[in-house]
């Protein structure tokens, strides 16, 4: 099944900056209290176990990865303004409801049918191409079968 991406015509400078990779230190600096670099590593990670809503959008993130470090509380996550080019790597999150990737590069999707609970999907993308979906995404969303 294919699914065309929504288009969108503007591109900033932030289009030629180098992808940067999600990192145990961006997760920590986005998503927990400014002195949680202080804590041992087993008290960051604890933290975020119990995190419900991860706020990753406009960091330059090329790559979904590392959300391992996550717990199986995770019910929101935001990647919108990113370089994401393939959507993956997101079974480790199977509480998953609500994911926002609006204004990235997104080819591929891959592996939905992972997250049972996801109930909206937002993805709009800056490069007008074809989609490969194992599953169409659920509504509301910014494809068109």
């Amino acid at each position: 099944m294919y699914f065309e991406a929504g288009l969108q015509e503007t591109e900033t400078k932030e289009d030629d900056a180098k992808p940067r990779r999600l990192t145990l230190d961006l997760l920590i600096k986005r998503n927990l209290p400014s002195n949680a670099v202080q804590w041992d590593y087993r008290k960051i990670i604890e933290e975020l176990n119990k995190a419900t809503h991860i706020r990753l959008d406009r960091e330059n993130i090329g790559e979904i990865d590392n959300f391992e470090l996550l717990g199986l509380t995770v019910t929101n996550l935001y990647l919108q303004q990113n370089k994401i080019r393939r959507i993956e790597n997101l079974e480790c999150l199977p509480g998953l409801t609500f994911l926002m990737l609006a204004n990235n590069k997104i080819k591929l999707i891959a592996n939905l049918l992972h997250l049972p609970k996801l109930a909206f999907f937002r993805c709009l993308s800056k490069l007008h191409t074809r989609l490969r979906c194992r599953r169409p995404p659920p509504e509301p969303c910014d494809f068109k079968p």
